[in-house]
Formats: C-alpha cells, structure tokens, sequence
C-alpha cells in the first residue's frame, strides 16, 4: 500500500490551520487538544453549539462535533454551519457504541468520522482524508507531514503482521477507508503516535485518557473479555461485557443476550471502570477515631477488624441476648454473594434482622391478588409490546428502567395507546397519548371510579370473572366469627369423606351449589339465606357472592368524588377508562408511586381489581404489575445450615428506631446493640432519617460491610471494604426485567484490601466459632444456593438445561419456561384456588406490632381512604401545603453511582439532577416569591433540608419533586431523608416516601 501523494496546493503552504473543537465534555477535550497542539495545529474548544454558530467564520477551517452529546441537534447544526461557511470542513466524533450512526452523520454532511477510542490512531488520518479533497489552502505542513509519516509507520507494521499472519480482518471503514482491526492495531500505536509526539504528553495515548488506568503499550497485551452482570436495583440486570487489559477493566459493553431483545445496556452499565477505580473506594478496614459522623477514622487490619467485631458480639449476645445482634441487607447488589450471604450467620448466630419494608404495599398486594410466579405476577416484560393500551401508573419508565423502555415504544409504534397516571409530568408522559395529573395518594379512589364505569357500561370480561376470578363465589355472612367471610364449601353441607377435597362451591342458574369444574356458566351476582352444618348442627346464614360484595364496596367511590379528590376531569376518567376497557388486551404497568403512601395497599388492591374485572390478566398483552424474576426455585435451605434457622424476630424498619429505643418489638423483647449493614445505605435511603441517627446513638457496635463511605458507613464504628461486582464471580438471578441467570465472571482481582461479602462472613462465622460452615469458597455457597434443588426447579418450570455446568459454558440461561412467559396463562394463577382474587377470604396483616387495631374484614375488598399526611382537608396542611415526592434519576440508583463517576456527570444536563434540587411549578414559586436557582429550605416538623429551586411547569401545583440519590456531603444543609415519615398502615408495613408534606421557603436570601 503506497503512501498517499498530497494535492501540490497542500504541499506549498505552511500557514497553521485552526480547528475548533465542538465537545461538552472536559476529559475529551483535553485529550484531543493535547493530540492536535501536538501536531502544530491552533485548536479552540466550545461546549455549546449555540456558542460555535456565533464563532463560525472565515477563520475556522475545520470543526470537530462530538455529535452524540448533541444527538437531536447534529443534523440542524451542520446545516447552520455551512450556511454561514460553506467551505467549513466537519469531521465527527462517535464512540464504539455509537458507531452505528456513522452513516446518517455522513448523510448529515460529516466530511469525516472519528472513533473517539481509536483517536491516537484514526484522527490525523481522517483529517488527512478530508482535507485531500477540499479546497482548504491555510494547512499545517507539520500536520501533513505527520499524516504522512504516521501512515508510513502504519503501513510497515501493518506489513510486518500480515508476513506473521496476525492482522485481523475488518470491513471496509466507510468515509475512512479500510481499518485496521483493534487489537492488532494497539501494536502500533505507540510508535505511530510518537511521530506525532502524543506518548510525550499522553502516556498511552487517548485509550488512557478513557479509562483512570495507564494502558501501557506492550509487544504482546493481555486482553480478555468476561461476562459480567450488572446487579443494582433498577430491575436491569443487565448483561455486560468487561474487557480487561492487562490485568485492568478498560471497558464494559453491551453482551448480546440469547434473545436480542433483552440485548441492552443503559449509561450507568456502561460506566463501571471508573466505579472501580474510584478514588473514594474503601480500601482497608477502618475504625471510628471521634464521634459518630464525624469522619475521623484510623486504619486497622482484617485481623484486628474481625477481632474487635467478633469479641464485641460475644460480650454483647452473652449480656443481652442472641437477639442483640442484628443485621440489616438491603437491595443495594442482587447476586447471591452479596445479598444473601450473611443469612448462614444470622442463623446461626440466632440473631435478630431488620426487613426493610421497601415497596411492600406493592408486592404484598399485587402478589396476594395474582400470586406469585416465576416473574412475580407480570408476564414476561417483552410481552408489552403486544399490548394494544398501556397504563403506566406511577412510573417512569424512560428513566428508571432504561433497559425495557423499548417494549414500551415498539408498542406505541404497533398502535398501542399510552396513558400515563402520575401527578407530575415526566419524560414517560411526554410519550403518552393521554397524561393524567392525578393528585398525590389519589390512586386508589380513581381506580375505584374507574371499576365503577366499567361496571355501569358493562364492560366487565364475564367470561374472565367466571371462570378465572373468585367472582361466582359465595361468601358466608355469619355471627358465627369461624364461618364469616369464608368462601362456601362443600364441608358446609355435609361431612367430607376420607380424601375428599373440600370444594369451594358456584351455583347455577337453577339453585344447585357444585364444583366450578361441574357448572360451566357460574351465577356471578347473588345473594341467598341458606342453611349450614356447624358440628352437626344446622346455622341459618346469609350468603352472597364475591362480585356482588365488590360491587356493593366499590359504589361508595363514585366518579363525582374521584374528580374531587383526584383534581382530573370527569371526561378524562371516562376516557382512559373506556380505552383500558375496551381496546385490549391491556397492560397496567404499576410503578411504585402508588405504594409510598400509607394508603399504598389500598391503592394497588384497586388497580389489580380493575384489571381482573376487565380480564385484563392472564394472557398475552394483558397484565397488572411490574415485571420481574421472583427466582423461586432458589434453594434457601442454603442459609440454614443443618437445619438451623434464627428464632430471634424480624423487625419491620419502619418500627425500628421505636424497637431499638423501647427494647421490645411489639410484645417481643428485643434489646438490639449491635448491627451489621451490608448491601445497602439505610441512612440515606430508609425514611425518617433522624430517627435512625438517634436509635444508632443507643448502640454498642454498628459494622457496614460497602465498597465507598455512604451515609451508613459514616455513622459505623468499623468499615469493612467490599469489593466491586467485577472483582468477584457470582449469579444473578432476581429482579431482573429479563427472563435469565446470569453468570458474572470474575474479571479482575479485588482491588487494595476489599473482600467478598461471603469472605468476610466467614471470617466472621470463623470468629464466632462456626468453622465447620464457613469452610466453603463463595463459588461453592453461590452453587449451593443456587442449584441446591434442581427438583424444585424443575418442579417450577425451569427448562432441564439450567444447570451449574450450562451456565458456566453459557454465561445466560433462560429460567421462564416457553418464549414469552404468561402470568396466569389460560387463566389459572397461582393462588390457592387458581383464580385472581378481588375478594380476600383471610386477609394476613403484614403490618404487626404497631398497636394499631386492624379491620380485616375492611381488607377483604377494595377500599380507599386518606394518606397520613398527603389529604386534601388535612389541617396539617395550613402549616405545610406541599407534598413532596422522590423521583428516580437516570443517572443513579438509589444512592449508588452518586457523583463519583465523572462520565455520568459530564452527561447530566438537566438542572435538576446536577446537584440536590427541589423542582416545583412556577405557580407555588411565584405565591413564595423564589426564583430559578434561590438556594431554597425545604421543612417540616421532623426535619429540613436546603437545595437549589427548579421551576417547571410540568410539576403539579401544590408538589414538590426531588431526584433521589443524594448523599449528605452532597446537601448544603440537612436531607431529605429527614422530612420522610415512619409511619404505615397497621395491615401492611411499608415505607411512605411519599406521604410527606412540607413548605419551601428562601434559605438566607442567597443564590448558588
């Protein structure tokens, strides 16, 4: 391949050029900056296309667009370019996981395009190959000389790898002409770039400047590629590439699952390396120097840490009780290493546990209606792309669950109709054909009217509510407190004989009770005086069946009073109702915005029933929920060693500060002294944080097991530092939006002193004196718990070919059974009748130990009534009229990523997500006199917090929106943590995020 001859008029001028480089980001400008002033060329650098329209001119030859910072503005500011310089020379920037674009950015009028990661390597040529051609005479002869020589050196290694036959094949590169293949080409990179004198300024050229890690250039690098998974609480699960140089992480990536619609990976996935090479991650074992919060730490030994802890939890299980021991996981890492690691100890120890009650109101209800499956109670989350109308019900799915955003859209482009329910206007609802701005902790009383439309326009599935809900059945109203509420059985009428079911009985048009196998066309409404066998003796009751008792319960809420408390209007109600109703099948995608408010299981009670009298359950496109792999078939007798399991009780977090203070959980003493955290930040995400921070001043000893210095972690007496998910092998398997089992390779040794969640349970388990269970690697525990019971899982469905030697061959195998998994297929759900119930027949209290009398009779229909806090006539509200609700950012979940990954950060554009903010609606602004950027106090009687004011009109007036994720350093003042409330419903224990109120108002008079 001969080196290119340079038109004469390049070859005679000498005059520098100038490029002005259009990149948002600092880390990329200051690479290429370095790269071009190294070959002589006069580079400017704007963040802004409104800034480079304004600076375009005669003067500027070429501009270089990193066109994916500015994905819907490339096109249009090409075109402006040009207009104001014709001759301008554009070349485009597009990394490995754009490069797809590479033709519609040709098409947009891109004269050349550069791998940002390939840079030391393609830049010099692709300007070399857009100046050939153009009419450009103001060049850098040092530039072209460069160019030249730098070919030169790539030709004659190229030369040298064919001879030794290890040039991989690449297609043609397009505007670029042929590439060469990427690993082959590192070889000559350092000697191409040191023509240009880029090694003296960037070791390593741009690769370094990609990745914290030198990526020295070698003879022969080490380059391997792992299956890892990503394993935070966003349902993703995401299936990722690690590629490791080296024996460092340079890079994660998208991994192709076995079906390609789950093929996906959001920002966060894809910012590992510098999760792992932060510089705030824990590195040794620390303890506390000062007072608790402080940040006064000592570094001591792994011997030293497990000693203290070890001898503490003797003295203290030896004065207070097994039971003063505690431990505390959260969601904060979904593999088995990590999640469940600690139960072996906790059991054997006897020791009590805190559950943190996150999101219960959901799963308590919905499951309870349609049972829990292998995906909870929602199809497989690709099937709503079969939906023909979709209700997105407090969710925001375009930012909290990136991954399975795209079902959503390909179903809008099938013709689906989206309704969004949500009191504020999200990214989700700007999708939407119809968003409605319900008010908060209104849910339930428009799920209400909206059964009651359904019932008065007759669009009720008769067929579903017969045969596949508990509709045809007959309730028993007696005085008798052992028969009421019960669901009629054949054992009413007459003794059962030896093996004999006891069946719940329907009626048919003629009178007759039978089975529901025996009566095909079931009576639906009814009510009767019948008689009943009682011990032989015959009871005179009413009985009535279930439809017919919901229909009665649901009239109470009628549309006038869903109007008024919602603040929608009545032909908006009427509208999405009559298209959930009848242009099916139909899905409600139920977020967990309904849930946070002590009225949350009342609300999710609603929602199921709308879709169970709709037959919206049950079939392909139609579900009520939230998708996710529930992974039943896991054997938990694994934490269990022999058999052992803890007697010592489980405490609901949100009675935990009153448990901890008053030494008893509800009538069970408990004097809890020390706790252990691992796999979450309580402090910062569990509500009523001031609560917590007292209940911690009255304990012994507190152990937070983490890879950085969280809210929880800084109130620890010692630290433990926990190791990346990269640096660990291990399974996921639960939570995911995707129907697989994953297996997460190791990809690199745990970095400084870090450790597996399993390693240091043994350590510990080892210092309690339970050497004979904790004599296993983590890989062994994880094997166990995970395949321990392969007939269970068969039993469940999993496919034959899940099995441990599979998955280690594999990386992903599929655990839903068929190709796109239906809850509750041909209407049988996994209930104990096999039907959706709207009507509970022995409704349990989840709730416990809060003193609080619970009416389970009211529970066992829908209901609604109003929140704590968040009500329209409640006289709290004269003092703190607004509500105030936690959205999701895409850019973190929960408090994990944070600010210490500087590649999200550079992305953030939205205001409001790029420090701790409060967004409310100008309206609410105006009436307090705060501007766009007042440094603001939010309040209540519990707590405050100071952040920056957003004004946006898509915010409900009367509501406050905050992204969650925020840490304490990151606040001026206060948390927001501190105005949440601790308090739920006696029947169902579940965390109120939302039901808070508040006022706002200007924090000193000062700006940001």
């Amino acid at each position: 391949m001969a080196t290119k001859q340079l038109p004469p008029q390049l070859e005679e001028t000498a005059e520098s050029s100038h490029i002005t480089l259009v990149v948002s980001h600092p880390w990329l400008q200051e690479a290429f900056m370095r790269l071009l002033q190294d070959a002589g060329i006069a580079v400017s650098v704007i963040a802004e296309p409104e800034e480079l329209l304004k600076g375009v001119d005669e003067t500027v030859d070429i501009v270089m667009v990193d066109v994916m910072a500015y994905q819907s503005q490339y096109r249009h500011l090409f075109e402006m370019m040009r207009q104001k310089h014709p001759g301008l020379l554009i070349i485009a920037l597009l990394s490995e996981h754009t490069a797809y674009h590479a033709s519609n950015v040709a098409k947009a009028g891109a004269n050349g395009i550069v791998i940002k990661e390939n840079a030391d390597t393609e830049l010099l040529s692709a300007l070399y190959s857009a100046l050939s051609g153009s009419r450009i005479t103001k060049l850098s002869s040092r530039l072209l000389n460069a160019v030249k020589k730098c070919e030169a050196m790539q030709e004659e290694e190229v030369a040298k790898l064919i001879e030794k036959k290890e040039l991989e094949e690449k297609d043609d590169g397009g505007l670029l002409g042929s590439k060469f293949g990427r690993r082959s080409f590192l070889k000559g990179t350092a000697a191409a770039a040191a023509v240009v004198g880029v090694t003296t300024s960037v070791p390593g050229g741009l690769t370094n400047m990609l990745s914290p890690v030198t990526a020295q250039a070698s003879e022969n690098p080490e380059e391997k590629v792992y299956a890892v998974s990503c394993r935070s609480n966003c349902f993703s699960g995401c299936h990722l590439n690690a590629t490791v140089r080296n024996g460092k992480l340079v890079k994660t990536e998208m991994r192709e699952f076995p079906d390609p619609e789950y093929s996906r990976a959001c920002l966060k996935g894809l910012t590992h390396v510098q999760r792992v090479y932060d510089p705030d991650r824990l590195k040794k074992p620390m303890r506390r120097a000062g007072k608790r919060g402080e940040g006064q730490w000592e570094e001591i030994s792994w011997d030293e840490a497990i000693n203290e802890i070890c001898t503490k939890w003797k003295a203290i299980r030896s004065q207070y009780g097994d039971s003063a021991v505690s431990f505390a996981s959260l969601s904060g890492c979904f593999g088995i290493n990590s999640w469940y690691s600690y139960q072996p100890l906790m059991n054997l120890m006897n020791a009590s546990s805190f559950a943190h009650n996150v999101d219960a109101a959901y799963a308590y209800t919905a499951f309870t209606v349609f049972g829990l499956g292998p995906f909870n109670c929602g199809n497989e989350t690709k099937d709503i792309k079969n939906a023909r109308s979709i209700i997105v019900w407090g969710s925001n799915p375009a930012e909290a669950q990136i991954q399975s955003w795209h079902f959503f859209a390909e179903a809008i482009d099938n013709g689906a109709t989206m309704i969004v329910i949500d009191p504020n206007y999200t990214i989700t609802a700007s999708k939407a054909k119809h968003f409605v701005p319900v008010n908060p902790a209104t849910d339930g009383i428009l799920a209400m009217a909206m059964i009651n439309l359904v019932i008065e326009e007759d669009w009720v599935d008769w067929d579903f509510v017969k045969k596949s809900s508990v509709g045809p059945f007959w309730v028993i109203e007696s005085e008798d407190k052992d028969l009421d509420g019960l669901f009629l059985r054949t054992s009413h009428f007459r003794p059962l004989q030896e093996g004999e079911e006891d069946t719940i009985l329907v009626r048919d048009a003629d009178g007759n009770f039978a089975s529901p196998q025996s009566i095909s066309d079931p009576v639906v409404e009814g009510a009767d005086h019948i008689e009943l066998l009682k011990d032989g003796v015959k009871i005179a009751v009413k009985v009535e069946t279930a439809y017919a008792k919901l229909k009665k319960a649901i009239a109470a809420y009628t549309l006038a009073d869903a109007v008024k408390a919602c603040g929608v209007d009545e032909a908006m109600i009427r509208e999405i109702t009559r298209i959930y109703a009848t242009q099916g099948p139909s899905i409600i995608y139920n977020g967990y915005g309904p849930d946070h408010y002590t009225n949350g299981h009342q609300a999710v009670f609603a929602i199921t029933t709308l879709a169970i009298l709709t037959g919206n359950a049950g079939k392909k496109g139609a579900f009520a929920g939230n998708p996710g792999n529930a992974a039943l078939f896991l054997n938990y007798g694994a934490a269990a060693p022999d058999g052992i399991a803890t007697k010592s009780p489980v405490i609901n977090s949100i009675v935990g500060p009153d448990t901890i203070k008053n030494k008893k959980y509800g009538d069970i003493p408990v004097d809890v002294k020390s706790l252990y955290v691992s796999c979450g930040n309580m402090i910062g995400n569990w509500p009523d944080r001031n609560a917590w921070l007292e209940a911690f001043e009255q304990l012994e000893l507190v152990v937070v097991a983490d890879m950085t210095m969280s809210d929880t972690a800084m109130y620890a007496d010692i630290v433990l530092p926990v190791c990346h998910w990269f640096e660990m092998s291990d399974i996921l398997t639960t939570v995911t939006q995707h129907p697989y089992m994953l297996l997460s390779e190791k990809a690199i040794e745990p970095l400084y002193e870090s450790k597996t969640d399993w390693d240091i349970i043994a350590l510990l388990g080892r210092g309690m004196g339970y050497e004979k269970y904790f004599n296993k690697t983590g890989d062994e525990f994880v094997k166990e718990f995970v395949f321990g019971a392969p007939q269970s899982m068969r039993a469940l469905g999993v496919p034959e070919n899940v099995t441990w030697d599979n998955l280690m061959k594999e990386k992903a195998l599929r655990v839903l059974p068929g190709d796109n998994y239906i809850h509750g297929e041909n209407g049988v759900f996994p209930t104990a009748h096999g039907r959706a119930q709207f009507y509970l027949e022995r409704p349990y209290p989840i709730g416990g130990f809060y003193g609080q009398e619970v009416d389970l009779v009211k529970e066992r229909l829908p209901y609604w009534e109003p929140a704590t806090e968040v009500f329209a006539d409640n006289p709290l509200k004269e003092k703190y009229p607004l509500s105030l609700i936690q959205g999701h950012s895409r850019f973190r979940t929960h408090t994990q990523w944070g600010l210490g990954v500087p590649w999200l950060n550079e992305l953030i554009t939205k205001h409001s997500e790029k420090e701790p903010s409060v967004q409310l609606n100008p309206l609410d602004a105006r009436a307090r006199g705060l501007q766009e950027g007042d440094l603001v106090k939010l309040y209540n009687d519990r707590g405050y917090v100071v952040v920056k004011a957003i004004l946006n009109d898509g915010i409900r007036p009367g509501t406050l929106l905050m992204y969650k994720g925020w840490q304490r350093d990151q606040f001026i003042e206060g948390h927001y943590q501190n105005l949440t409330l601790s308090k739920a419903h006696g029947f169902c224990a579940n965390s109120p995020y939302f039901d808070v109120l508040v006022e706002v108002e200007l924090y000193k008079g000062g700006k940001h």
